[in-house]
């Protein structure tokens, strides 16, 4: 009885670590990937047009994942590109990066931390 208890308490406490490692094997990049990015890659911008409009990566497309139709407006996209989709923290990209998957695009990454992240390691934002 004592080791079945300590078995099933083992698993119970092993199965928070066993979720993290299959959400670590989503991609994720950093700042210095952005900079080297080369143009076959697509950077998606998933804030409100507002917070694009304040600054935001050269040649990005704006699609905010919180209007309704998001899922409809990036289904327009070609799921055989990657994309870098980036938010102002990161939060609403790694969002937008499991709808993205979840729909069939093969190469999503977040952008870890964001444009706070960007702007902190020295990646210029553009204004319109």
């Amino acid at each position: 009885m004592r080791r079945s208890l300590i078995l099933a308490l083992a698993i119970l406490c092993g199965w928070p670590i066993l979720s993290s490692c299959q959400q670590s094997s989503e991609c994720l990049v950093d700042a210095e990937e952005v900079k080297q990015a080369n143009n076959d890659i697509v950077m998606l911008d998933v804030r409100t047009p507002q917070e694009f409009a304040q600054g935001h990566l050269d040649g990005a497309i704006n699609i905010n994942v919180l209007q309704s139709d998001f899922t409809k407006e990036v289904e327009q996209l070609d799921k055989n590109k990657t994309y870098y989709v980036y938010c102002r923290s990161g939060r609403r990209s790694a969002n937008a990066q499991k709808m993205m998957k979840n729909i069939g695009f093969q190469e999503v990454c977040n952008v870890k931390g964001g444009v706070l992240r960007l702007g902190a390691n020295g990646v210029e934002l553009v204004k319109p």
